[in-house]
């Protein structure tokens, strides 16, 4: 599986990184809404861990961005 992590606390990240590829998923990482916005632009993620606040914004919008444009990607906030 290929999941999209989004989170701008480096240890946070990290964790939830080592703890999925451990388990044989596959990760990116983004620190920022933008960060997030060029890789989903760029990659095809099978779900998203999303934190909410991030330095530029809420990623709730994020999320409400996705589903105002029809993808059903599965969101973990």
């Amino acid at each position: 599986m290929q999941l999209l992590i989004v989170e701008d606390d480096h240890t946070i990240a990290e964790n939830l990184y080592d703890f999925l590829e451990s388990r044989g998923h596959q990760c990116d990482f983004a620190n920022s809404l933008a960060g997030a916005r060029t890789l989903l632009a760029a990659s095809r993620f099978d779900a998203i861990a999303l934190d909410r606040n991030l330095p530029d914004g809420d990623g709730s919008k994020l999320a409400r961005s996705l589903r105002e444009t029809g993808q059903t990607l599965p969101i973990l906030m």
